[in-house]
């Protein structure tokens, strides 16, 4: 059954506001911004769409075997790898379709393993960084931002909640990632 309309409510902006504020954006998006140009600033080494050809012959070193996860094993470049944007690209060009492991022997695939953890290590510690930026962001009443990390002692109540909603997580798991993302020795604690 359908719900009766409510009845309508004062515009809160008037005609001559509504031209105006449309007319300075239509103005606004007439040029390019600058840092748009592509002279003055070349597009991101890691941004994969601005990658020409494989990722393989761009980031693998001459020698290093050519079969699907080459460089890979045991002593070779990808092995030890930095975990960045190159190394999961090449991670999952390794894996094949479906993550089927295609041509992939045992010493590569405990490198592509080992690969996998240090990239879900590294976002696991981007995600801490911005939760802790969060608590930052939202000190307790009355809780200046205090010692080298410049932390509150208190994140404001409703952090949690917002963490939980956000990361489809219970409130106490959220509670537990807010104090992980405070680090060693962190002392701000849930208001």
């Amino acid at each position: 059954m359908a719900r009766p309309c409510s009845p309508a409510t004062a515009d809160p902006i008037d005609d001559a506001t509504w031209t105006w504020m449309t007319m300075s954006l239509a103005r606004a998006l007439e040029s390019a911004p600058g840092w748009l140009d592509p002279e003055s600033h070349p597009p991101d080494p890691e941004d994969e769409e601005c990658w020409a050809g494989d990722p393989r012959e761009v980031l693998a070193p001459a020698g290093m075997h050519q079969d699907p996860a080459g460089g890979f094993g045991q002593g070779q470049p990808y092995d030890t790898a930095d975990p960045e944007l190159g190394l999961a690209a090449l991670a999952d060009q390794a894996a094949g379709p479906r993550r089927g492991f295609t041509g992939v022997g045992d010493d590569e695939l405990m490198g592509l393993i080992g690969a996998r953890s240090r990239l879900s290590a590294r976002q696991s510690w981007e995600l801490l960084t911005a939760l802790a930026e969060l608590i930052r962001r939202r000190p307790g009443p009355y809780c200046p931002l205090e010692g080298p990390a410049r932390m509150p002692r208190v994140w404001a109540e409703g952090t949690a909640a917002e963490v939980s909603l956000q990361l489809a997580v219970t409130q106490r798991a959220a509670t537990t990632l807010l104090g992980a993302g405070l680090g060693p020795g962190g002392e701000a604690t849930p208001h």
